[in-house]
């Protein structure tokens, strides 16, 4: 349970840095909205090159289709947030996780980013 509970406060902090460079980087440009705004997150955050955001954008796509009906929702902030924290915490931990991530991610991703 303990592991659990360090495991949730770990993700937590990781979204909310997240969010934050987002909202910052939104309001600094005003004009960046979706794939380009996640791709400027991603950049900024992750240290990657422009080319290794696109991959990782395609990546998140590609894996929204998979386990969802592609029509359903388009790729936005929540799914690309799920698929990098999820992706990096199992590359750190060679494990899943045991946090309800979707649920996490809803409670602190405004609806509108």
């Amino acid at each position: 349970m303990f592991a659990g509970l360090v495991e949730w406060w770990a993700l937590r902090r990781q979204i909310k840095h997240l969010v934050r460079s987002s909202m910052r980087l939104r309001a600094e440009q005003p004009h960046l909205s979706g794939r380009p705004l996640y791709r400027a997150v991603l950049i900024e955050v992750s240290k990657v090159e422009p080319s290794e955001a696109d991959e990782i954008l395609r990546c998140a796509e590609q894996s929204l289709d998979d386990w969802t009906n592609p029509d359903a929702r388009a790729l936005g902030l929540r799914e690309v947030l799920h698929f990098i924290v999820l992706t990096q915490h199992v590359r750190e931990r060679r494990a899943g996780t045991a946090v309800d991530l979707d649920l996490l991610l809803r409670r602190l991703v405004p609806d509108d980013l």
